[in-house]
């Protein structure tokens, strides 16, 4: 699925399907309007296909919509269809729009207050309520995706641009208040009784087969089987009324080599209508330790899983879903995705310590922050930033082991969904084995870093209050990353200047909302930095038109590549 060479047409046809089962964070434009919305598989429970849209107090560049007071509450992201033509349709044509929703998820609940709106449009800019719900303990204390179905009899509504959209009320000083919608279906010969979502999907992407991160250097990890799981798990859904016999597949690729690391297909029948199939595959079917690059630190292993369409299928866009595991210069224990934000806060001096373990000895340049704004913008303040070779978790007096602290560290919100701030170390560290990357607090208020709430990383987390450090008891993974290396570089790879300039082509250069980059193979990955080393937009499995309307005017580096050779190609965004 190509996201940006997708461009809507004057008007749309029916049928109108979108379960948001492709790469965002953006919804797709050939369909809709707005980005506001955030495209994303983190956030639901219960789900019913890969992929949704979630709403929230965040706007298209991750930032609150009101970032100058506490809890403040009004409209929030808006969700409007391209314009579709139903001329010459009536109430006869059994005309319905369908679509299934989920308040909370694994993010924060819509109170009673909050709300999410359906309305279709009249004439020009008259919108009509069709239909709302709102927040409410009793929604959340059961999450499940419920449906709703609604027949379209107006006759002002038969005309060469009907449009719908969803908009959310909401708290709108940060990530609050969350909806998730999924299988927006619009089409004609429909009935009320047609209440089944008619489709077999990818339910998950295949999971992550690292055990202990969900990134890291290549050098860490080749050669060390422990780091690897031992299985992957492959995971679908029927959501149709029938059972279906169903061929499903797995296929392993990357940058290690100029083919497929591993392809295998089973079939599975009779597939239960309503529910859910698993797989597992053990890692050491394809993960090639002895063969791969000892120390190139620029691989990423994409895992593909697919399973049959049928022609009676409402889509075929969750047919096939990519995981991408990536082996770059830093450690992570998060996804990249902030489901809510973590932080110690109080009186008194408080600290924060995270700890990662090395494989082999290497040099500490840079730590990563997300800071996700809640309530608060503490873009004003400031923390300082530590590293340590050990901490007194005994608490026996033997004090701490700092090997770097830097004051007066200012907070920093990145205009783009779940973007790193990049803070360079003045001084690197050669680490041997174990070390604590964290902040002293210079503030009471909480300090929102970015907590992923689907990966579990307790066990590496501290604190320290009232004089002793303590083992966090919260669940998740705060997203702060230690950058490592020989040197820091925007991003990794084998540079190849002359195989460049015969493949790639960039225009135009200076750009104004979108940039071409063109390639006879098609790049596989390409990531945005700009000129601190912020990675600012990344993009896999790729070619053609880039959108780049969300950056800021200012000098960038795009770097693409097929297989194991890189480019990195410089651009102005006007």
């Amino acid at each position: 699925y190509n996201y940006a060479e997708k461009r809507a047409p004057d008007t749309l046809t029916l049928p109108f399907v979108d379960d948001f089962s492709y790469e965002g964070p953006y919804p797709d434009p050939s369909r809709w309007l707005e980005r506001d919305v955030y495209i994303n598989d983190n956030y639901p429970t219960n789900k019913l296909s890969y992929g949704v849209a979630t709403f929230d107090g965040l706007n298209e560049y991750g930032l609150p919509y009101n970032d100058n007071s506490l809890n403040v509450y009004g409209p929030a992201d808006t969700l409007t269809s391209q314009p579709i033509n139903l001329q010459g349709f009536d109430a006869a044509d059994s005309v319905f729009l369908s679509f299934a929703y989920e308040p909370k998820g694994i993010g924060d609940k819509p109170e009673e207050l909050d709300s999410l709106i359906l309305e279709f449009r009249l004439i020009d800019t008259v919108w009509q309520q069709i239909w709302a719900s709102p927040g409410s303990d009793s929604a959340i204390a059961n999450p499940q995706f419920q449906r709703v179905l609604i027949h379209i009899t107006n006759p002002f509504y038969f005309n060469d641009a009907f449009q719908f959209r969803f908009r959310n009320m909401a708290t709108i000083t940060g990530n609050n208040d969350h909806w998730h919608l999924d299988y927006v279906y619009l089409d004609k010969d429909r009935s009320i009784t047609d209440t089944l979502i008619r489709d077999l999907t990818v339910l998950n992407p295949v999971s992550n087969f690292l055990k202990n991160y969900t990134s890291m250097p290549w050098s860490h990890f080749n050669n060390n089987p422990s780091e690897a799981d031992d299985n992957v798990l492959l995971s679908y859904r029927n959501n149709n009324v029938s059972p279906r016999n169903m061929k499903f597949s797995l296929e392993v690729t990357g940058n290690l080599s100029q083919s497929a690391i591993f392809d295998t297909s089973q079939s599975f029948f009779p597939f239960p209508p309503f529910s859910e199939f698993s797989k597992d595959y053990l890692t050491s079917f394809f993960i090639p330790f002895a063969s791969a690059p000892v120390n190139d630190d620029s691989v990423i292993i994409t895992l593909k899983s697919t399973c049959d369409f049928f022609t009676t299928d409402i889509t075929m866009e969750n047919d096939t879903v990519y995981q991408d595991v990536e082996f770059l210069n830093y450690f992570a224990y998060d996804d990249g995705t902030a489901e809510r934000a973590y932080g110690v806060e109080g009186q008194g001096l408080k600290k924060f310590a995270y700890m990662f373990k090395l494989n082999h000895p290497d040099t500490l340049r840079a730590v990563q922050f997300h800071f996700s704004q809640i309530n608060q913008n503490l873009s004003l303040n400031e923390f300082t930033l530590m590293v340590w070779g050990a901490i007194d978790l005994d608490n026996d007096g033997e004090g701490e082991d700092t090997l770097y602290v830097e004051e007066r560290t200012p907070f920093q919100y990145l205009p783009m969904r779940n973007g790193f701030a990049l803070y360079v170390l003045d001084t690197p560290l050669l680490i041997q084995d174990s070390f604590y990357i964290g902040w002293q607090q210079l503030i009471t208020e909480n300090v929102q870093l970015g907590l992923d709430l689907n990966n579990i990383a307790t066990q590496h987390m501290f604190y320290y209050s009232s004089g002793t450090w303590k083992s966090s008891l919260v669940e998740g993974a705060p997203m702060l990353r230690p950058v490592v290396g020989k040197k820091l570089r925007l991003s990794t790879g084998t540079e190849d200047d002359e195989w460049a300039g015969r493949k790639f082509l960039l225009f135009p250069n200076p750009a104004g909302d979108f940039i071409e980059l063109k390639h006879q193979g098609g790049a596989q990955q390409i990531h945005i930095y700009d000129m601190q080393g912020r990675l600012v937009k990344r993009l896999i499995h790729y070619s053609g038109r880039i959108d780049i309307s969300d950056l800021r005017a200012g000098l960038y580096c795009i770097r693409a590549g097929v297989k194991s050779r890189f480019v990195t190609l410089k651009f102005i965004k006007q």
